[in-house]
């Protein structure tokens, strides 16, 4: 079951934090589940790929307060990661000191199986919150092509959902024959890892499925499951250090 965790975080003062926080939030994702399961965070640190969880990057709230989201693919890495920020009252992100606003955590989740009715619409609406890029032939590649928006979803929904629920790869044959961009309203954006950067595009992007009757409502479902899957699994590369976080649009 994916979920999707919203995250407050209370200073004792004014902080200055860089623009991308995206690698200290990353650590700290992974400080909480070793709290829960050090076997597990190990697991997931060294052998998981793709990563089984998402993190969007931290924004200031009028408050005051900062924000993130975390997105968990599979159950048993939530319940760990859950009993290790239950043990967390004070954290420290780049060199700042927190408190966990645990009253104000807003806990999101769905089932595979409720993401896989998703209904058989035509349009994709989607926003992309934070810059996305997707890897190809070691490039990195930052423009919204549906194949490898697709390829992405799809790679995530058959590593996590049951064994039943998935999908053969050739859907994505469907995506090249049946899906084009319909409007573009984006910008590139550069994000700085430290030792490296990557560009990105963000912003809004409407996806059209073409000659549906000649698909079949299956087909059509599978698509639009996809889209809404989006919004926990993210979309293309460094997802889990705050890229890729996306949201469909109804």
């Amino acid at each position: 079951m994916p979920y999707q965790v919203t995250v407050t975080l209370a200073s004792d003062g004014p902080v200055r934090l860089p623009d991308n926080c995206g690698r200290a939030l990353h650590a700290q994702f992974f400080a909480w589940l070793q709290q829960g399961d050090e076997a597990l965070a190990n697991h997931v640190h060294d052998e998981m790929e793709p990563r089984p969880f998402t993190l969007s990057p931290l924004r200031p709230q009028k408050n005051g307060h900062l924000e993130f989201h975390m997105n968990v693919l599979q159950d048993d890495l939530w319940d760990t990661l859950w009993a290790g920020m239950a043990e967390s009252g004070r954290l420290e992100l780049l060199n700042s000191a927190f408190k966990l606003v645990q009253d104000e955590l807003k806990l999101d989740r769905r089932t595979y199986e409720e993401l896989a009715h998703a209904g058989v619409e035509t349009l994709i609406r989607l926003r992309f919150l934070s810059p996305t890029a997707f890897r190809s032939n070691d490039m990195n590649y930052p423009l919204p092509d549906p194949v490898k928006i697709y390829h992405s979803w799809l790679a995530r929904w058959n590593q996590f959902a049951p064994q039943e629920l998935r999908y053969n790869i050739s859907l994505l044959d469907v995506v090249q024959a049946h899906v084009a961009p319909s409007y573009l309203r984006i910008g590139s954006e550069v994000l700085d890892f430290g030792s490296y950067k990557l560009i990105g595009f963000r912003g809004l992007v409407s996806l059209r499925i073409t000659r549906p009757r000649a698909l079949g409502r299956e087909i059509l479902g599978r698509l639009n499951a996809l889209a809404d899957y989006a919004a926990y699994c993210g979309t293309g590369h460094r997802t889990s250090m705050g890229m890729g976080q996306t949201e469909r649009l109804r």
